[in-house]
């Protein structure tokens, strides 16, 4: 075979992978990522509180560890706030005020980290808020997502089938499907959820980098509250002024 009948052979086969490709998108359908509206767009009267999130400085990268930014979204109306970027921010969790405590790991040699070898932080959450640096000596699970997973009636929200679906689950173990996407592209799951610190709402992050909120009982009718570019490393946290279900009382900060 010459030359020029191998380039005619090799357009040819291009072009009929090309046209197979194209019958089996026109027969079988395009699976798109699911679509959700923002909640700026369908707003929601009953949302309340702050939620905040951090995520990378990077945006080409997911390393929980490195220099994040922290934002405020503010409930009802979903504005988001930017409040600061720093180095090395964990777990974060609220304190009965409305301030922010992070973990903070930027002060310790990454020659000399040990596991529990970090500070606290609290942030003022407004735009270049007040830092002020504390302590707690007790169970510090309060800054992670996992304990916002069980609500105080025991009830537990999580993600199935293989991370398309976000489930309710009971005291007794039964359990109900809230909302998932059946119709989406093989590599589309959610990465987490947890609750609103009232339980009537649940929070999760899907592949998409989307902070999607979803009432737990009724509709769900699931809206983006933040488009956050990252699939992995957001950290979230809910905060409810009076609810004290995932705060701390500033006054067991700096206590030994």
């Amino acid at each position: 075979m010459t030359g020029a009948n191998r380039s005619r052979t090799a357009a040819l086969l291009a072009g009929g992978i090309v046209v197979v490709a194209t019958a089996v998108i026109v027969i079988f359908g395009f699976v798109p990522t699911p679509k959700y509206p923002l909640l700026a767009e369908e707003p929601d009267p009953e949302l309340s509180g702050m939620i905040a999130y951090a995520i990378p400085e990077d945006s080409d990268r997911d390393d929980e560890f490195e220099s994040r930014c922290v934002y405020v979204i503010e409930l009802p109306e979903g504005q988001t706030n930017e409040i600061t970027c720093r180095e090395q921010i964990g777990g974060m969790a609220w304190i009965d005020d409305g301030w922010l405590v992070v973990e903070d790991f930027g002060h310790v040699s990454e020659f000399e980290r040990e596991f529990d070898d970090f500070d606290l932080t609290l942030i003022e959450p407004v735009e270049g808020g007040a830092f002020e640096r504390v302590t707690y000596e007790r169970d510090r699970s309060f800054l992670w997502s996992d304990h916002r997973q069980t609500r105080r009636d025991g009830s537990r929200v999580r993600v199935e089938d293989a991370g398309t679906t976000v489930v309710v689950v009971s005291p007794d173990g039964s359990t109900r499907d809230l909302f998932g996407s059946d119709e989406a592209p093989s590599n589309y799951r959610f990465n987490e959820a947890q609750w609103s610190p009232d339980g009537k709402y649940v929070l999760v992050v899907d592949t998409e980098g989307r902070i999607i909120v979803a009432a737990a009982s009724g509709d769900p009718r699931p809206r983006v509250v933040a488009e956050t570019g990252h699939e992995y490393g957001v950290t979230m946290a809910w905060y409810v002024p009076g609810n004290a279900t995932y705060t701390v009382d500033r006054e067991e900060l700096n206590r030994g």
